[in-house]
Formats: C-alpha cells, structure tokens, sequence
C-alpha cells in the first residue's frame, strides 16, 4: 500500500483528496454491510470511479493492494477478503491522508 500512497501523493492536491475520500467511502461501505455484495464490486466502467479513483495515479494500484481485485467478475473489482481489522485500518489511513488538505 506505500508504493500507492507515494503514487497518489504525486498527483494534484484536489484529485488525491477526491480518490482518498471515494476510497473511504467504498471501506466505510464495506464494514457497514460486510454482507451486502453489492459493496464489495466497482464496477470498473462507472464514471464516478474513473473520474475519481482511476484519474489518480497510484488510485487503482491502492485497491489492488487492499485486496480487490480484478479477476474475479469481468468488468468489476471485487473484494477477495473480508478482514475487517485490515478494513479498518485502511478506513483510518485514508480518512487520516484526506484530512491532511
């Protein structure tokens, strides 16, 4: 995930503050409903996810390293785990990298 972070911390200030939120939000998501499927899939074509996680360098490399991944379903990513111990850390690692702006 550090590799990512450095990435991400080469783009704009505005475009890594959007894709720390958005992937914080997709987290938040997760550990909310852990059992609602539809939390655990990006759809990789959406707009939104290619306008605020893919636009960033270093956006899609982070999720990959979270543990989505892109093998699963054709055209989505998809969480392969459900460590909520890892989910929470991550939560509290993006929430603290977005509140840095």
């Amino acid at each position: 995930m550090q590799a990512a972070v450095v990435k991400l911390d080469g783009n704009p200030t505005e475009v890594r503050k959007t894709c720390y939120l958005t992937m914080a939000k997709y987290i938040t998501n997760i550990i909310n409903q852990p059992s609602e499927v539809k939390f655990r899939k990006i759809r990789r074509e959406n707009a939104a996810f290619q306008k605020r996680v893919i636009a960033a360098d270093g956006g899609l490399d982070y999720l990959l390293a979270v543990g989505f991944r892109e093998d699963i379903e054709e055209g989505f990513l998809v969480l392969s785990h459900s460590d909520m111990f890892l989910l929470n850390r991550v939560r509290g690692d993006l929430e603290l990298y977005s509140s840095k702006f």
